[in-house]
């Protein structure tokens, strides 16, 4: 239970409190985020108002301790009895001070468990907030949440209520407080091998090696560490139907090219510990690896899985002390963590250092602020090398373009026919015939002078800022609508469950509730603000050619994200942040024309027109969102007075507005860009891989020299 009366006097107080808090449980499984909302901000203020009471009652003890102090060192004073307490004994002033000090420490105890009871209360309130887009409760207790946060935790040495991944979409300040959170998350798991595998039979000898400075991983026999290939392992929950498995892929398809023409000097091993969930994603991974391995557990330090090639490991049902064996047996010289603190993380492998260097990477957009994470691999638009030393514990690998693997294969339209991948595969002009029907199957205005803007992101990267300035940007530019992903919990909450084709119902879905009131306190419609059901990503990013401006999140923006809306040839608007998650869109931006495709010139006009949807502040945003759509709108007015419609195709190519423009700059450069050419990007990780091991083993041999001297 959350709440509890632990003294008799507090029974009622207490029963009423826990049944709140067991309602506002009910309410949140049932998915009435709302309701159980109002449940915890009920707790939270009877919490609060006990504190409060204790407060006073700590403030009067004060007070009457200090009157009774000074009238017992001044005889003169006398009280309103007219007696003089100076003649209380010397035995009955310490006995009063010894009361005092007891009822003092009493509410002070007191004052610490009803901030802790409220500290628990604000976690849920923070992730019931975030779930619904309940937005004005989330910030006002935003402050004291952080407040009780470092008082509470943080600096008594806690692991911190509110997750390292819950602070990457938060405006923390300052920022390095989002790394304290991380490294006293991280700290947790550094005695993980004292406290779990020494319980494990099998681990105790790998136990007594870790703490005699790890000697298991500078084994230099040429049966280990010493082979000429350097064996690259990657851990994963997420080798499935997710958007790692669809950026990762591509790395692991060049890499099994590049081993038949032995190209390269390494081979990839895949470590998943989550589940198969059958998709063409799951089964095309398992294939690049050359299939999956039959593993088994051996008490020495000996390697007697079956390899034959097939370096795909299935850990998901493998308990965590022989999950971490198996992958030591196996001696990878670098692991790569493609988990972070995500959902579904086993920190625990990590932590038990299974590979001489560890590695952040694609994930998790932030420290870990781990010892056993070396490394995070970034490029230097995500990370500015000046951010590197105060915002980051891991040493930055850098990487010549963007980090991000991006991976387009015919693979993802395997769900499409063979004229709907042509029809994906064209550019659909706008105001076409498609283009209107594309439009009227999503619930779009298919008027050509009818902006769409939209972001499709998942709910928890939208916060009251930024939906602020979406509201500003609707409310300058008429005729427009912002087109928003469905919420997850639709699909279980807000569907006709007789027809789940059936568009969702916006009354019953309490996020898309949310979100419209509070476009409507903006004095936007709610009907402006409309949502894309969840569909594949082959027909998501078809319906995407039918928006005309994606506009970026403020603190989390678009990642995978962001590379499909340029795929799909759509503009995406960005806000530049001081931060790793909120710099992805501008670095995917500036890597998108590749210099040696444009010859001479070096595609300097195209950057240039690129670099207009990276913006610095908030009110650039604002205003070249308004300026692109209003130019957009202005031509189509224009055009629709001189000439029918159907003869304005001609026009087009004479006259364009600047957004068209834009799209297609994106439509002509992202084919042959850099950001999507996993070949070039599998050399670069390559070369980035063999310069992590030569640190490494540079180092090791400095270390050896001078413990022999």
């Amino acid at each position: 239970m959350i709440v509890n009366g632990s003294e008799k006097r507090n029974d009622l107080r207490g029963l009423f409190l826990m049944l709140l808090s067991n309602l506002g449980t009910g309410f949140k499984q049932k998915g009435e985020i709302n309701d159980s909302f109002i449940c915890y901000i009920f707790i939270a203020f009877f919490v609060r108002e006990q504190i409060y009471r204790y407060e006073i009652m700590n403030y009067n003890l004060e007070i009457r301790l200090e009157e009774t102090t000074t009238s017992y060192t001044t005889p003169q004073t006398r009280n309103n009895n007219g007696d003089h307490p100076s003649m209380m004994s010397k035995e009955e002033y310490d006995d009063f001070l010894i009361k005092i000090d007891r009822q003092k420490k009493k509410t002070e105890a007191a004052i610490q468990r009803e901030k802790q009871h409220l500290l628990e209360i604000l976690i849920l309130m923070f992730h019931n907030a975030k779930a619904g887009c309940y937005w004005d409760p989330l910030w006002d207790w935003l402050d004291p949440l952080l407040k009780y946060v470092i008082e509470f935790e943080l600096s008594k040495g806690k692991v911190s209520s509110i997750l390292p991944f819950d602070t990457l979409g938060l405006p923390i300040h300052p920022i390095t407080l989002k790394r304290d959170i991380a490294y006293r998350y991280a700290f947790e798991y550094n005695d993980f091998n004292n406290k779990y595998l020494v319980n494990n039979q099998h681990q105790q000898e790998t136990t007594k090696q870790n703490e005699k400075s790890q000697q298991f991983l500078f084994d230099n026999d040429e049966s280990s560490y010493g082979r000429t290939k350097l064996r690259l392992g990657f851990i994963s929950h997420d080798f499935n139907e997710h958007p790692t498995a669809h950026l990762i892929e591509g790395l692991f398809y060049w890499y099994n090219i590049s081993k038949h023409y032995q190209t390269i000097d390494s081979e990839i091993v895949g470590y998943s510990y989550g589940k198969d969930d059958g998709s063409s994603y799951r089964k095309n991974i398992v294939d690049l690896l050359g299939g999956e391995r039959d593993i088994h557990i051996n008490s020495d330090d000996k390697n007697h899985t079956s390899k034959n090639g097939n370096n795909f490991i299935n850990l998901a049902a493998t308990s965590l002390t022989d999950s971490i064996q198996i992958i030591r047996q196996d001696k990878p010289h670098i692991v790569f963590d493609l988990q972070g603190f995500t959902l579904g993380c086993r920190t625990e492998i990590v932590a038990s250092r299974v590979a001489p260097i560890q590695v952040n990477y694609l994930v998790y957009p932030g420290t870990s602020g781990a010892s056993f994470i070396d490394y995070i691999v970034a490029d230097k638009i995500v990370i500015p090398p000046e951010h590197a030393h105060e915002h980051y514990t891991e040493k930055i690998a850098y990487l010549p373009r963007s980090y991000q693997a991006n991976h387009y294969p015919a693979l993802y339209y395997d769900n499409l026919s063979g004229e709907q991948r042509q029809t994906f595969t064209r550019r659909i002009s706008r105001g076409s015939e498609e283009w209107r029907m594309l439009r009227e199957e999503n619930r779009l205005d298919p008027s050509p002078h009818s902006i769409v803007f939209c972001n499709f992101n998942k709910q928890d990267k939208i916060e009251p800022k930024v939906f602020s300035v979406w509201m500003k940007i609707l409310s300058l530019v008429p005729n427009s609508v912002l087109w928003l992903l469905e919420p997850s919990s639709a699909s279980s909450h807000c569907r006709n469950i007789s027809n789940k084709n059936m568009p969702f119902d916006d009354n019953t879905c309490t996020t898309i509730k949310n979100l419209k009131n509070a476009a409507y306190n903006f004095g936007i419609s709610p009907s402006r603000i409309t949502f894309a059901s969840r569909t594949s990503k082959g027909l998501h990013m078809k319906r995407m050619k039918v928006a005309d401006l994606f506009l970026d999140t403020i603190y989390y923006g678009a990642h995978s994200t962001a590379t499909d809306a340029l795929m799909a040839g759509l503009p995406i608007l960005t806000l530049e942040g001081k931060e790793f998650p909120a710099r992805v869109a501008s670095s995917l931006l500036q890597n998108l024309i590749s210099p040696v495709n444009h010859g001479h010139h070096d595609g300097r006009s195209e950057k240039a027109m690129l670099s207009l949807l990276i913006t610095y502040s908030i009110q650039e945003y604002i205003d070249t969102a308004t300026f692109l759509a209003k130019d957009m709108q202005l031509f189509y007015y224009n055009h629709l007075h001189k000439l029918e419609f159907h003869k304005m195709n001609r026009q087009f190519n004479k006259s364009l507005n600047i957004l068209t423009k834009i799209r297609q700059t994106i439509e002509d450069n992202m084919p042959k860009s850099d950001i999507i050419n996993m070949e070039l990007y599998r050399e670069d990780f390559e070369h980035l891989s063999k310069a992590m091991w030569e640190v490494y083993t540079f180092a090791e041999s400095f270390s050896s020299e001078n413990n022999d001297n």
